[in-house]
């Protein structure tokens, strides 16, 4: 049946080879034309397995929460003022159509109005008391009481509010520093207005650590799957910054962020994939060239190679409709793998023409004699890519259908349209010099390895045994610095956040539908020291059962709101004495968070009280009281203002009502709500540099009592634990699906247990051997790199099929079979070897480690076909 198929091939071609050529134009524009219906999905958030709730949580987050998946500024000004390059930032950006808002600094309008009611029942009772009397000395003399009430000989009392006094300790930085200058200064009321805000607040920026780095979020339009408004949304971002710094050189903006690292990605996969696709079609084609002695032979077996890829890339669109990170190189993979093919049918030709056969005989000698092996070959490799199908994992099932089906339309590209241009090109160029058809160094070297086998066993046996030992050793990269393109900047910037904030700016997200359970989770994840900080609607929205419980505890201090002290005349013996009484207690907390490792408060309270080398705000300003270098009138000044603002405030911040969503500022809103229905998006952010730790125990507890908890969290590091676990998963499974598979096809073509284990042991050497070498060259291994090894099982295993093919077809003894077969294995090999290389070009960390360990797989195949093979077939 397969002979007359074949023969039935061979009489259309040499009978009609122009309507041959003809039908396959006409297929290959309307593939052509399907092609551009493909989305380019480029990021390896695309790559988390199907199903999985995580997946299907993320989905829905990033359709319907305009705020997911912010975007990252950071803002650092030479100078030491980077809250004014953040408001220089914000008039820039907000003019940008493709940003909705721009979050730079806490609603000190809300928080003032409300703030009572958002405290937690402790720190109200850190709180309240210092808003009984708006008398400067007063306040701080009441403020000296808490932190002895509160923190005097406690470090656990400062570690569980380490944020709310760094947040505090900065706004009387800044208070501390205008009170200084207004003693021999004439200050504005409005400063002051502004710096009791501070006292009353603290800071209202996101600074870092040492305070010198600020960072601001932006909320895009539009979610990081939209592949259509990345570059141009982010480029427009990115152009506003550098314009600014340009304007001001002191200024220094940094952007990172998923939007941002998609963008990165995408881009870089793009070049990537394009340079790999041109230098591995040139390097083939050098290599034909070379083996071929001929330069328009080369140049036709090419022909068929990229029409089989625009038909695979054409049906990619019908059956999947996109391509995801590795599918994206899919056309350098099959220049690798569909040359084969035409290397073999071109090897048999010039064997053929070197016989003496006619152009005609030599049409029907490659499809009767060297096609079967070609079509058995393809079709076990594109069995093995079919049985990635039946994993779990999208990744896995997407290259297998994608890979499957290229295999096949280049094969049959090649078998129709390759003979058909060489049979043209024999007829019109007659004189066309043959180069001859064996290479009998291979078929030496198969002789000798089968002499010598008793003396091959026992060295390839330690040579296994030694590369088995250092397979086990490669280490698996989980860190998404391992795994992006090297150099990228918004990874750089990433870092810097994880540092500087000691924050992972990659949150993991969920949803919930109530407010009493949206403050349950987040309470309970505060608690937890893996977390450095939640985002959530109840910060802003307590539920309507804590409101209540909290206005009976306000009701004494909304009467001392309402009934403040009457102003007195400030006097600075006493002023003075509060002010060394703060410094103590300062200097104390300061103490007990440095033994606490407590460096952020440190940080902070170092600048206000000062160190040996530099002298803090707050000495300075009991020294030049002490030394009556000050202006009495202007102490008085802001002493009266002082009080004014702070009775004004103190009666703003009194509440005896609940509050409502409606209560809720719309920029507030709009970070945790959906676009309709009235679920709530919270966002929890690692302590330290999650991606860092992620395969650690730190890291995977983190995410899996966070899935214990939540089920349905996603975000990125979700997505990266997930695939990691699928892909050590999946990627076993695969190998024994595809192993299976092979044994099945292999055993149903030769019908020979004996040759089916010698086909398929050397493949198995081969995967022992690449590991091994994965080790030695320092490589390593990550989640796209491991998919490599099911890709080595499909492709190494055509190489013994050809050999074994060829001594069942032929009376040839084994030296010359491997002179001949060698030849073309060889070509194969090295054709493959050189697109996969190419990929080793490519900026993507994960996509260059994949490139190497295919090209040392493919080599390693070619080796054990060449040296396991001869051992245990007969010639």
């Amino acid at each position: 049946m397969r002979k007359k198929l074949f023969n039935l091939i061979a009489d259309l071609i040499t009978s009609k080879p122009k309507q041959i050529l003809a039908i396959a134009a006409v297929i290959t524009l309307i593939m052509l034309v399907l092609t551009s219906n493909l989305n380019l999905e480029l990021s390896w958030v695309g790559l988390a397995p199907k199903g999985d709730p995580s997946q299907k949580e993320y989905k829905k987050i990033i359709e319907n929460y305009p705020s997911a998946g912010n975007i990252y500024v950071t803002v650092k000004d030479e100078n030491g003022n980077p809250t004014r390059a953040a408001r220089l930032a914000v008039e820039a950006l907000e003019d940008i159509k493709y940003i909705k808002d721009v979050n730079y600094k806490l609603n000190t309008d809300y928080l003032l109005n409300n703030g009572l009611l958002l405290y937690k029942t402790k720190n109200l009772s850190e709180i309240t008391p210092t808003l009984k009397n708006p008398n400067l000395t007063d306040y701080i003399r009441n403020l000296n009481q808490v932190y002895e009430d509160e923190y005097r000989g406690d470090s656990d009392n400062i570690k569980d509010d380490e944020k709310e006094l760094v947040r505090s300790f900065r706004g009387i930085k800044t208070f501390l520093q205008t009170a200084n200058t207004s003693l021999n200064k004439n200050i504005s009321t409005k400063t002051v207005h502004s710096q009791v805000d501070r006292l009353l607040l603290g800071d209202p920026y996101f600074r870092s650590n040492n305070g010198k780095l600020l960072l601001m979020t932006l909320q895009p339009t539009f979610n990081m799957m939209d592949y259509s408004k990345l570059e141009p949304g982010i480029g427009a971002v990115e152009k506003k910054l550098k314009e600014l710094e340009q304007a001001n050189p002191n200024y220094h903006f940094g952007l990172t962020g998923m939007h941002v690292i998609v963008r990165d990605e995408m881009v870089t996969t793009t070049q990537d994939s394009t340079l790999a696709m041109i230098m591995g079609f040139i390097l083939v084609i050098i290599i034909l060239v070379a083996a071929f002695k001929m330069w328009l032979s080369p140049l036709l077996a090419a022909i068929p190679l990229i029409t089989g890829i625009i038909w695979d890339l054409g049906l990619a669109s019908i059956f999947i409709g996109r391509l995801n990170l590795i599918t994206a190189f899919t056309a350098a993979i099959l220049i690798g793998l569909g040359i084969d093919f035409s290397v073999h049918t071109l090897s048999g030709y010039t064997e053929a023409k070197s016989n003496g056969l006619s152009a005609k005989e030599s049409v029907y000698y490659i499809l009767t004699e060297v096609a079967p092996a070609i079509l058995t070959g393809a079709l076990t490799t594109a069995a093995a890519f079919f049985a990635l199908t039946v994993t779990s994992l999208g990744v896995l099932v997407e290259l297998g259908i994608i890979m499957g089906i290229g295999i096949l339309t280049t094969v049959v590209a090649v078998l129709f349209i390759l003979p058909t241009l060489l049979f043209l090109r024999t007829k019109k160029f007659k004189e066309a010099k043959i180069n001859k058809g064996r290479y009998y160094t291979i078929g030496t070297v198969a002789s000798w390895t089968k002499k010598f086998k008793y003396a091959v066993i026992p060295l390839l046996l330690i040579i296994l045994a030694f590369m088995g030992w250092q397979g086990k050793q490669a280490k698996f990269y989980l860190n998404i610095e391992k795994i992006e393109p090297q150099g990228l900047e918004s990874i750089k910037v990433t870092d810097k956040i994880a540092d500087k904030f000691d924050m992972s700016n990659d949150a993991i997200m969920y949803t919930t539908d109530s407010l009493n359970r949206t403050y349950s989770i987040a309470e309970w994840a505060r608690d937890k020291s893996q977390v450095e900080m939640v985002r959530t609607i109840t910060d802003y929205l307590p539920p309507k059962k804590i409101q209540q419980k909290r206005l009976k505890e306000l009701k004494d201090i909304n009467k001392a709101l309402s009934n403040p002290p009457s102003y007195h005349k400030i006097e600075r013996n006493k002023l003075v004495a509060e002010l060394i009484r703060l410094q103590k207690n300062i200097i104390e907390i300061g103490q007990l968070s440095f033994m606490s490792g407590v460096d952020e408060i440190v940080n902070v309270t170092d600048k206000i009280t000062g160190t040996k080398q530099k002298s803090g705000i707050l000495p300075k300003l009991i020294d030049k009281l002490k030394s009556n270098n000050y202006n009495q009138q202007y102490l008085t000044k802001f002493s009266q203002d002082f009080y004014k603002s702070f009775e004004q405030k103190c009666k703003l911040m009194k509440i005896e009502d609940t509050l409502s969503l409606e209560d809720v500022p719309q920029d507030i809103k709009s970070r945790f709500l959906p676009k309709s229905g009235n679920s709530f998006l919270t966002s929890v952010h690692a302590q330290g540099h999650l991606w860092k730790k992620i395969k650690k125990p730190t890291g995977e507890r983190f995410i899996y009592m966070m899935r214990e908890k939540i089920p349905k969290i996603t975000g990125a590091p979700v997505f990266m634990r997930v695939l990691y676990d699928a892909v050590v998963k999946e990627a076993t499974k695969s190998l024994l699906v595809v192993g299976v598979t092979l044994l099945i096809l292999l055993m149903i073509h030769f019908r020979s247990v004996k040759q089916v284990m010698v086909g398929f042991v050397p493949m198995v050497f081969a995967l022992i051997m690449t590991l091994g070498m994965v080790k030695v060259l320092k490589v390593n291994l990550d989640i796209i790199s491991a998919l490599a090894f099911p890709l080595i099982v499909g492709i190494g295993i055509d190489d013994c099929v050809h050999v074994i093919h060829r001594l069942n077809a032929t009376d040839e003894d084994l030296e010359m079979v491997f002179s001949s077969a060698g030849r073309a294995i060889l070509l194969t090999s090295l054709t493959t070897m050189a697109s996969f290389g190419s990929l080793m070009i490519a900026n993507y960390q994960a996509i260059f480690r994949m490139g190497v360990v295919l090209f040392v797989g493919v080599a390693f195949c070619f080796l054990m076909t060449l040296f396991v093979v001869p051992i245990f077939l007969d010639n």
